[in-house]
C-alpha cells in the first residue's frame, strides 16, 4: 500500500507534470499569495475601451470538458484517487521566539502594557525587527534590550502598572527575592532553577535604602530581555520523540489559542502536574477556547490562512482610481480589514461551520463599507455594524471588499489574480513556476468591450492556454459581477454586458458556473478546499511550514470537515488534544 497524505491523492502533482509547463502569465502565485513575479502574459493594466472581443465559458474555444484550443486535461487527471495511508512522525522541536504578536499580547497580560509611553505610544513589537527565522543578530538583540528596558521603566513608574510585577514594597527585606520567584515564574512559564534565581538576585544591592526601585526596574529589565522569556523552550530529553513537560504543552497551549501566556489557572495545573491525562488536558482547552482572548488567536489563525500578513501578498496593498471608484474612501480599505476579521472571528465562535465560511451573508458594515454593499451609507457611522447581506451577491470572505478589491488593479479588475488565488489558496491546488522565458506581453491588437475579453485575448497563446484557460482566468471571470473595489456591476467600464459564465477546474472535475455563489458552494464543498484549511490551522499550530510528518493529523481533521454540521472551532480542539500536539523531537542529525 502506498504512504501519501491526502493532499498527495489530490492532483497537485499531477497537474504539475502534464499541461502547465508553459504558461508564463501573472497566474502562479507564490507562497504568500502574491504573484512569483511579473511575467509575460500578465499586463493586467488599465485597458482601453473599444468593440468586440471574443466570447465567454473557460477561454477561446474551450469546452466543458476540457477540450478545444486550450487543450484537454489529461486521462491520468481524472483517474480514481486510491487508497492511501499517510507516513506518521514527529518533526523536530526547536525553541520558538515569540512572533511579535505574541510578544505583545504577553507584556500585556503579563503587566498590563499595550504601548510604550516613551515611544509615543506605540506597540511594543514595533520597536523589534520583523518576525524572521533563524538566531538573534545584533540589531534584533539590541531591540529586545531596548524594548525591555522601556517597558520596565515604565512599570516602575505608573502606580496603576507596577503590582503587575511587584506586590510588595522594593526595599522591605525579602521583597525583590520573591518578585524574582513569583514573577519569574510567570515570564518564564517555568519555575526558575536557583542558579537562574540566584543570577537575577545579583541585581540586588547590599544597601536598599533609596535603591530598590532602580533595583526592581533592573530585575524586570533583565528578565523581559532573557531569552527564556523571548523564546519558549522545549527541552530535548531524548533521541527519539518525547513527551512535553507540562509547562511546555501549557505554553504550547496558550500560544496556540491565545496567542499569549498561560493563564494563573493554565500554569497552576502545570505546576500540579494536572496537564497528564486527555480529560485534564480538554479541560483546559474548551475552557481556554471560551474565554474573550480565543479571538486573538482565531484571528491570527485566519490571517495565517489567507496570507494576510505576507510582505508579498496583494492583501490592502492596492490603491484605486478615485476618479473611477469615487466610492474607494480613504478609510475604505481599513474597514475592509476590520471585516474581513469580524466576519471569520464570529463565524467561528458562533459554532460555524467550515461552509459558512464561504457561504454565511453576515456582514459587518460601516459608512465606507455601506455603498459597495449597495447599502444607504446615511444609515451607518464609523463603527462597523452587523447586517444581513444579500446571500446571493455576498456569500462569505471572499466575495467582500477586502478580497475583492486587494485582487484587483488600480483602474480595472485583475481575473487572473482573484483566479490563481481561488485556484491556489482557496483549493489548494499547485501551479507551476512560470517558465525561465516568458513569452511576449503584448495582447493582440483590437478593441475589447470587457475586461474579461482582453484577458482573453492576453493570453491566447497556445502555451498560455493550457494554463489560464482551463485552470486560472476561469475562476476569476466567475467574479467579474464584482468591480475593482468590490462593487456589484452587471455591465463593465469598458461598455460590454458582464457575462460570468466559466468552467471552473475544481481538483478533480471541471465544473460549469454561471454566478459567483456557485464558486463559492464549491469552495464549502471540495475536499481539497477542507483539507486546505486543516493544513493551514496546523502549520500555524506547530508555527512552521506544513510538514509531511503532520499529514496524518491533516487527514484526520480534512476527514472531520467532511460533516457539515461540525463547529468549525472543534478543529482547534482536535489539534490541541492531538497526540501529535504533545510530543516534542529533536533535529534530525545532519
Amino acid at each position: 500500500m502506498q504512504k501519501r497524505s491526502l493532499k498527495q491523492r489530490s492532483l497537485v502533482g499531477l497537474l504539475a507534470s502534464t499541461v502547465l509547463g508553459a504558461c508564463g502569465g501573472q497566474t502562479t502565485l507564490d507562497a504568500a499569495g502574491g504573484l512569483a513575479g511579473a511575467s509575460a502574459s500578465g499586463g493586467q493594466s488599465a485597458i482601453g475601451s473599444g468593440g468586440a472581443g471574443t466570447g465567454g465559458g473557460v477561454g477561446a474555444g474551450t469546452s466543458a470538458d476540457g477540450s478545444g484550443t486550450g487543450g484537454r486535461i489529461a486521462d491520468s487527471l481524472v483517474q480514481p484517487l486510491g487508497t492511501y495511508e499517510c507516513e506518521p512522525g514527529i518533526p523536530a522541536t526547536p525553541a520558538r521566539r515569540l512572533l511579535n504578536w505574541q510578544y505583545d499580547n504577553t507584556v500585556r497580560d503579563l503587566l498590563g502594557v499595550t504601548g510604550l509611553t516613551e515611544y509615543g505610544g506605540e506597540q511594543p513589537s514595533h520597536l523589534l525587527l520583523p518576525d524572521y527565522e533563524g538566531p538573534l543578530n545584533t540589531y534584533s538583540s539590541e531591540a529586545y534590550r531596548l524594548v525591555a528596558r522601556a517597558i520596565a521603566e515604565q512599570v516602575m513608574a505608573d502606580a496603576a502598572l507596577t503590582p503587575h510585577f511587584l506586590a510588595c514594597d522594593p526595599e522591605q527585606d525579602s521583597c525583590l527575592e520573591d518578585t524574582i520567584v513569583l514573577f519569574g515564574r510567570k515570564a518564564f512559564r517555568r519555575p526558575l532553577s536557583e542558579g537562574e534565581a540566584q543570577e537575577l538576585a545579583q541585581l540586588i544591592p547590599a544597601d536598599l535604602a533609596g535603591q530598590g526601585a532602580q533595583a526592581a526596574t533592573e530585575i524586570l529589565a533583565a528578565i523581559l530581555n532573557s531569552p527564556h522569556f523571548i523564546e519558549r523552550e522545549i527541552v530535548v530529553r531524548s533521541p527519539d520523540a518525547f513527551e512535553l513537560t507540562g509547562h511546555e504543552l501549557a505554553a504550547r497551549l496558550s500560544y496556540f489559542i491565545w496567542g499569549s501566556t498561560p493563564d494563573d489557572i493554565l500554569s497552576a495545573a502545570a505546576d500540579a502536574d494536572e496537564l497528564v491525562s486527555s480529560e485534564q488536558v480538554e479541560a483546559q482547552i474548551q475552557r481556554l477556547l471560551a474565554a474573550p482572548q480565543a479571538s486573538d488567536g482565531i484571528e491570527h489563525a485566519f490571517r495565517h490562512y489567507l496570507l494576510l500578513d505576507s510582505d508579498t501578498s496583494y492583501w490592502f496593498s492596492r490603491d484605486h482610481d478615485r476618479a473611477k471608484y469615487p466610492l474607494f474612501t480613504a478609510g475604505l480599505m481599513a474597514a475592509s480589514r476590520e471585516e474581513l476579521l469580524r466576519f471569520t472571528d464570529s463565524v467561528t465562535v458562533s459554532g460555524g461551520t467550515f461552509s459558512d465560511l464561504f457561504l454565511s451573508a453576515e456582514g459587518f458594515v460601516n459608512a465606507d463599507l455601506a455603498a459597495v454593499y449597495g447599502l444607504n451609507p446615511g444609515d451607518f457611522g464609523p463603527e462597523l455594524e452587523p447586517v444581513a447581506l444579500d446571500p446571493e451577491a455576498r456569500p462569505g470572505l471572499l466575495t467582500r471588499v477586502a478580497f475583492l478589491a486587494s485582487f484587483s488593479n488600480s483602474a480595472s479588475t485583475a481575473p487572473m489574480i482573484r483566479g490563481g488565488y481561488l485556484l491556489t489558496r482557496g483549493f489548494g491546488l499547485e501551479l507551476p513556476p512560470p517558465p525561465a522565458e516568458p513569452i511576449g506581453s503584448a495582447p493582440p491588437d483590437g478593441e475589447y468591450q470587457t475586461n474579461r475579453q482582453y484577458t482573453e485575448a492576453l493570453t491566447s497563446p497556445r502555451n498560455c492556454q493550457e494554463c489560464h484557460a482551463l485552470y486560472v482566468n476561469p475562476f476569476g471571470f466567475a467574479l467579474e459581477n464584482y468591480d475593482a473595489i468590490g462593487s456589484w456591476q452587471t455591465v463593465d467600464p469598458l461598455g460590454g454586458p458582464i457575462d460570468p459564465l466559466a468552467n471552473v477546474f475544481v481538483g478533480d472535475d471541471i465544473v460549469p458556473v454561471s454566478t459567483p455563489r456557485e464558486v463559492m458552494e464549491l469552495l464549502a464543498a471540495s475536499k481539497y478546499a477542507r483539507y486546505q484549511f486543516a493544513e493551514e490551522l496546523v502549520s500555524f499550530a506547530f508555527e512552521r511550514p506544513p510538514s509531511p510528518e503532520d499529514d496524518c493529523l491533516v487527514d484526520e481533521l480534512a476527514l472531520l470537515l467532511e460533516d457539515d454540521e461540525l463547529p468549525l472551532l472543534a478543529l482547534w480542539t482536535k489539534v490541541a488534544s492531538s497526540a501529535l500536539f504533545r510530543l516534542g523531537a529533536p533535529a534530525a542529525a545532519e
